[in-house]
């Protein structure tokens, strides 16, 4: 593995970039890149996860939808916890590099990395999440999918039920807001007469 690497090194000037995967650099050597794993089992490189088809179609669903891309970076912080554990269930495990990108590539917001971790570390820390230590990276998984299903479930149900009840009293205003005087209209109710 050694002699790859300081071959590429030596070949490579300090005006140019490369970018060269684990798993390119092991398909070169002949060394089968799923044989190299750690003591979980899980790939040493991790690049980026595989995503099997139906993750893709579900991700994919989710890209350049409107709506999603229309919360901005306070909501998406707001509900951060309930975002990475469901773009975990989803795609079965992920680097935080890996869900930063996707929240970025789904609702166009761009988190800090002083923002997702925290958040990652608590959801480890509850037991929600699992993590395995790779060698550059931490990659995390759901703890116990139907736990995590269920709690982000209910959570799912809190915000859409505060959600309506806010859009009952807003429509409630509304009749109230079009009796309130006007600034500046000297007190008269009811828009004109």
């Amino acid at each position: 593995m050694k002699n790859i690497a300081e071959a590429i090194s030596e070949e490579v000037t300090t005006n140019v970039e490369v970018s060269v995967t684990a798993r390119e650099v092991l398909a070169a050597s002949d060394i089968d890149p799923e044989a190299v794993t750690d003591d979980e089992g899980l790939s040493v490189e991790h690049t980026e996860t595989r995503l099997t088809d139906d993750t893709v179609e579900t991700l994919s669903g989710w890209l350049d939808d409107e709506f999603l891309q229309s919360c901005d970076r306070e909501t998406v912080t707001t509900y951060l916890d309930t975002v990475l554990l469901l773009l975990i269930l989803v795609r079965g495990r992920a680097s935080g590099k890996e869900l930063r990108q996707d929240i970025r590539r789904v609702f166009d917001v761009d988190l800090s990395s002083g923002t997702v971790y925290p958040h990652l570390t608590e959801l480890e820390d509850d037991g929600k999440l699992a993590s395995h230590e790779l060698k550059r990276q931490k990659v995390y998984t759901v703890a116990d999918g139907e736990t995590v299903f269920e709690h982000v479930n209910r959570r799912v149900n809190q915000v859409a039920t505060f959600s309506l009840a806010l859009k009952g009293l807003l429509a409630g205003s509304r009749v109230a807001a079009d009796q309130c005087p006007a600034v500046g209209d000297g007190g008269r109710q009811g828009g004109d007469r």
